[in-house]
């Protein structure tokens, strides 16, 4: 090793020698998170997609990252709601081998249109099916699942669209309100779907009783994709959907899990078991989760909530198809 004569020299010496080690360093620190960064892009990717009256639609796919011919979920956000809201759900069934597509509805979130806006809940229908044609999902191996609105989609879709999904899971859905809507509103709400029926009005619905989860709270109130009102065309063709989900729920003959939040005050609990019955399901599962609010997807134990899901998903996941289709 060479002897440096003066302390000058040594003291350059070992600058260049720590500039050299912590360059190295860095490049392969750097090529490490290239490497990640690219294995993730792999597993999860966005697309946009086209729908048939030309609204551009953002979607996207997380792959299993286990078995080639893996199901696949998909999944349908609840109002004023975007599809990086649920990316822990999608990532949490990614790890259990399963593919998850999940977009965001038209006026919600990356994608066009109006936001929350409608005039028919079908229009959200005919985006779904674009999106489920998109991903070229099959019966054999698809599932559907929704919360609150997103349920209610989920839901109407089935019924409209039968041999699409395997079966259908529903988080808190949306099939009665329990927000009270004044009288004069409503009244108001009626005229200006004809005369001006962009007209918005602001969510009465408390975020504290979303979720007791304080920390998605907080983040919903930072979102700048979130959403904190509706149209009154939006208001009267939610309302319709309602009324054709309960006129149509026999028209469902694939296995329906239903979880409901107990202590929901913005859709009606108690409606969860008399819409379940109404189906043509002969494997229907009703579980109330007794202490939690309506978001069971953000309620601090959500990952036991979904094991549950995964849970009946390994056992219809594995019956004949035959079974899944026949008739109670």
């Amino acid at each position: 090793m060479p002897i440096c004569k003066n302390a000058p020299d040594c003291v350059e010496g070992l600058a260049d020698q720590l500039f050299i080690f912590v360059s190295l360093y860095v490049i392969q620190e750097n090529r490490t998170m290239t490497s990640t960064e690219r294995s993730h892009s792999e597993s999860q990717q966005e697309h946009f997609i086209v729908s048939s009256d030309s609204i551009s639609l953002f979607s996207k796919y997380y792959q299993a990252k286990g078995q080639q011919n893996a199901p696949t979920m998909m999944i349908v956000h609840g109002m004023s709601e975007h599809s990086a809201r649920y990316a822990h759900v999608a990532e949490a069934f990614q790890k259990e081998d399963w593919n998850v597509v999940i977009s965001d509805l038209r006026g919600h979130g990356k994608s066009g249109g109006v936001p929350t806006h409608i005039s028919h809940f079908d229009e959200y229908l005919n985006d779904l099916e674009a999106v489920r044609e998109h991903y070229l999902l099959d019966f054999e191996n698809s599932f559907l699942l929704g919360h609150s609105m997103g349920a209610l989609l989920a839901a109407l879709f089935v019924e409209k669209f039968p041999g699409r999904f395997r079966g259908l899971v529903m988080f808190s859905p949306l099939l009665r309100v329990s927000v009270p809507i004044p009288r004069r509103t409503v009244a108001l709400g009626k005229v200006l779907t004809f005369v001006a029926p962009k007209t918005r009005f602001r969510s009465r619905v408390p975020l504290a009783d979303t979720t007791r989860n304080l920390k998605a709270i907080q983040e919903r109130v930072s979102d700048p994709l979130a959403q904190r009102s509706v149209t009154a065309k939006w208001y009267f063709a939610m309302r319709k959907a309602l009324k054709e989900v309960w006129e149509n729920a026999g028209r469902i003959q694939i296995p329906v899990l239903l979880m409901q939040a107990g202590q929901d005050r913005i859709v009606d609990p108690h409606a969860a078991s008399p819409w379940l019955e109404r189906t043509s399901s002969p494997h229907k599962e009703l579980k109330i989760l007794p202490d939690h609010l309506h978001e069971l997807h953000h309620e601090a134990d959500w990952a036991d909530t979904l094991k549950l899901v995964i849970d009946w998903l390994e056992i219809h996941n594995g019956m004949g198809i035959a079974d899944a289709v026949r008739s109670a």
